[in-house]
């Protein structure tokens, strides 16, 4: 109930500030010159515009549609994708010189800019999508001083980079793109400290860029693109820590592309320019890059493993360069574009590469699936000579013999297994690995650790599988593989993991080895030094996320006894996890997959202490219960907010369970109780999990009439779900 006061108040509170801000502009009358120049600007530009209601009572000009004032004078004027047509008629906006913010993107205007020239005071201009024209390189922007976003894009503006722009020291967003502007801007990087964004793309720039860009410490985005740029770039513009964005394409830039980390960069655009020398190689696996395209330049040399090996890169295009040798084993699984067409590269396809199509590597001399098989070396002569026949009988005698003595090993090992499976009473098997995991490798192994003793694939057959990316959770990317053999699987690239491989080998040992019908059960991980996967089997009927929102949208029904049957299946698993001291942590309806027979397996159990993102709050509160507690403590929250979800409507009109038996107003009211007990945060000792397993399994079997320890509540679910604070 408090919180439902403070939701109450909040609400007021909210009333009567927007009431004031409401009463305070509708109380405020502009100058007279201002509402002239205003009316005066839409009479003559507005004929056709869909403004309503239109602008006629001079009283209540700061209410007019996209006016803005404050302080009795006009401020800001956004008007946006009104259709407006014509030249700014002189004397009209020039009348507002307190205006900040102009926003007229989106319109039919033309002609100069003149008459914005009088509004000194301006901070932000926004004319894209118009047709303004004329020569930019006047001193326009000499009155602007404070001016921090200006964006003409698509216009028809001409001229050269205007100098006095230069003087604007508080720019932080430029947008010239698509326009008519020539001439160089190799000076342009001495001004600007505070320049987060330039984009002067498909316009007639020529000339170098800069070559020193270390001012523009606080720089995203440069995009100079499908201009007429020569030279090579600076190295300071790659070391720019806040850079996120690089494109660069269709110019006539040349020379080779320095080292650096590419730290903060997500896309890299070098296309059709003509770079030499080899491709940067230096990327850090735990770099944000998620598009590179150096495409129709003149890079050579092999392609850099580390490209290849990054966690989020999506789109790789290194088509019609001259890169020679072989194409890296095990691209990143996050990658779903590729192409390396037109190269030199030679050499059969290594692992992963089956997903992609063969136009990914056309006019090359690589072979192997996706193209055509290798052929076979040594065809001159197909004549075998008797040496060689005596060669080879003699070799199936000897590999007859070997085979013998090998089936004999194999009986006298099984033997002495069986006698030690029998003598120890084992009934859990540990990690099986596929090969010695700690044989020495370049970036990554391949090999699998598995929790069954017969396993069937490694990472190589893992990834020549094809692969479909599932909806990205807390624990990172996931990856729906159908290999070849027909079995699906799920793969997560685990995000983020704060400890290290020791530790995280034998966390997953640990998980590995808990065997519960209500737990999903993990297939098989990998630990890399620099990525982690987490394997378990497809389950082809989804997470009980995906079976609420098709029961809301009438596609498939979840009944009562269904879904009373699912909350005993995560109340088992939980109950499981908490006998073996483990606490699952990030308890959710998408970490909840059913069965065909709509059976509970509860996922990603275990794993709050090796992804910092699903650790709980207050977790190094001295003040608070042990770790432990609190861990266990937050898995019956969370399951509170489970019930919650389980048994109630989404859209708060219709229930979705409704019972026709005798008891139903009983059943709900049991399972709001239950519900609100398990997510209260105000009490200091919740029931545990094998009060609320009991309570449910009560309910299961219908006995009703019963007295309950958990006290009669008040309130529908609907408030609980609207107190949920998440955590």
């Amino acid at each position: 109930m408090s919180g439902l006061a403070m939701n109450s108040a909040s609400a007021l509170e909210f009333f009567f500030v927007c009431s004031w801000i409401l009463v305070t502009i509708r109380g405020q009358t502009p100058p007279e010159p201002e509402i002239d120049g205003l009316k005066n600007f839409m009479d003559m530009v507005g004929r056709n515009s869909n403004i309503t209601p239109p602008w006629s009572d001079r009283t209540k000009a700061c209410s007019w549609d996209g006016v803005i004032c404050s302080n009795n004078t006009v401020q800001k004027l956004r008007l946006s994708n009104f259709k407006l047509q014509g030249e700014i008629p002189t004397g009209t906006l020039s009348k507002l010189t307190n205006l900040l913010d102009l926003d007229l993107g989106g319109n039919d205007l033309s002609g100069e800019l003149e008459e914005l020239s009088h509004c000194k005071a301006l901070k932000s201009i926004n004319l894209r999508d118009n047709k303004y024209s004329g020569d930019l390189s006047s001193d326009l922007f000499a009155n602007w001083s404070k001016l921090t976003v200006f964006d003409a894009s698509s216009n028809k503006f001409t001229g050269k980079f205007p100098q006095s722009l230069l003087k604007c020291n508080h720019l932080q967003t430029l947008d010239l793109s698509d326009n008519h502007l020539s001439g160089q801007v190799d000076n342009i990087s001495t001004s600007f400290p505070k320049l987060k964004s330039i984009r002067l793309h498909n316009n007639e720039f020529s000339g170098p860029l800069p070559s020193n860009f270390t001012l523009w410490t606080s720089l995203k985005v440069f995009d100079v693109s499908s201009n007429g740029f020569i030279g090579p770039i600076s190295e300071s513009l790659l070391q720019l820590n806040s850079l996120e964005t690089l494109d660069l394409s269709d110019n006539h830039l040349n020379g080779s592309i320095p080292e650096t980390n590419f730290a903060a960069l997500i896309t890299i655009n070098l296309s059709h320019n003509s770079f030499s020398g080899p491709l940067p190689s230096n990327f850090m696996p735990s770099s944000n890059l998620t598009l590179f395209d150096a495409s129709s330049n003149s890079f050579s040399g092999p392609i850099p493993e580390s490209l290849l090996h990054l966690k989020r890169l999506e789109t790789l295009d290194l088509s019609d360069n001259q890169l020679t040798g072989s194409i890296p084993e095990l691209p990143t699984w996050s990658l779903t574009n590729f192409n390396v067409s037109n190269n030199n590269l030679s050499s059969a396809f290594p692992a992963g590469y089956g997903r992609f199509d063969s136009s990914s590597f056309l006019n090359t001399s690589l072979c192997g699936v996706p193209l055509s098989p290798c052929p076979l070396s040594g065809k001159k002569d197909r004549r075998i000579s008797g040496g060689s026949i005596a060669a080879i009988i003699l070799g199936i005698v000897l590999g007859i013999l070997v085979f013998l003595l090998f089936r004999w090993f194999l009986r006298s090992s099984n033997t002495r297994t069986k006698f030690f499976r029998k003598a120890s009473n084992l009934r859990l098997y540990g990690p099986v690995q596929c090969r010695d995991f700690r044989e020495h490798n370049v970036y990554r192994g391949r090999w699998l650790n598995f929790f069954k003793p017969n396993w069937k694939f490694d990472l190589d057959v893992l990834s020549e599988g094809s692969a479909v990316a599932l909806p990205k959770g807390t624990l990172g990317n996931s990856f729906k593989v159908d290999l070849k053999s027909g079995e699906s699987y799920v793969v997560k690239q685990l995000a983020n993991v704060s400890i290290g491989e020791g530790a995280f080998d034998e966390k997953m040992r640990k998980l590995g080895s808990q065997q519960h019908e209500n737990l999903m059960p993990i297939t098989a991980y990998f630990c890399g030094r620099e990525e982690k996967l987490l394997i378990t089997e497809h389950m082809d009927n989804g997470s009980l996320l995906s079976r609420l929102r098709d029961n809301a949208a009438g596609k498939k029904s979840l009944t009562w006894d269904t879904r009373v049957r699912i909350a005993i299946g995560a109340a088992k698993g939980i109950k499981y996890l908490h006998d073996h001291k483990l606490a699952h942590g990030h308890i959710k309806a998408s970490n909840v997959l059913l069965t065909s027979n709509d059976d509970t397996r509860l996922s990603d159990y275990g794993l709050a202490e090796i992804v910092p993102e699903l650790e709980p709050p207050g977790s190094s509160d001295p003040q608070m219960a042990s770790r432990e507690n609190l861990c266990l403590r937050k898995d019956i929250r969370d399951f509170g907010w489970l019930l919650s979800e389980l048994f109630e409507t989404l859209n708060s009109v219709q229930p979705f369970v409704e019972r026709t038996v005798e008891g139903t107003h009983e059943d709900v009211e049991r399972l709001r109780r239950l519900a609100k007990n398990c997510s209260d945060d105000s009490s200091k000792s919740g029931p545990t999990i094998e009060e609320v397993l009991t309570e449910l399994r009560s309910l299961g079997m219908g006995n009703r009439g019963k007295q309950h320890c958990f006290p009669t509540i008040h309130g529908s679910f609907n408030s609980l779900l609207m107190s949920k604070v998440k955590v």
